[in-house]
């Protein structure tokens, strides 16, 4: 599905914050932030999933998570809109 393209990214770093939901006119969306730490250079990226998979994320995912996002600019390209969320550790 994803090639990993500058335009289709997969990023796995962890949450740099707990996910929050925002309900914009009957649509959920997730907001969360994403630590990847490439060579030393530490970078954030601000993800969004909408839908069902933002409610699960608000339910399992917490700051310090490690996951693997897929997903898409949008079009400013300052967000990724999360097409498949993978959680890579574990609740305790």
């Amino acid at each position: 599905m994803n090639n990993g393209s500058f335009l289709n990214p997969i990023i796995i770093g962890r949450l740099a914050n707990d996910p929050y939901l925002v309900n914009n006119s009957g649509k959920v969306t997730a907001v969360m932030q994403l630590e990847d730490d490439d060579r030393g250079k530490i970078t954030y990226h601000n993800i969004l999933a909408e839908g069902k998979q933002a409610r699960i994320c608000k339910q399992y995912l917490y700051k310090g998570c490690l996951c693997c996002v897929e997903g898409k600019y949008n079009q400013a390209g300052d967000k990724i809109l999360a097409e498949r969320i993978t959680f890579l550790s574990n609740r305790q």
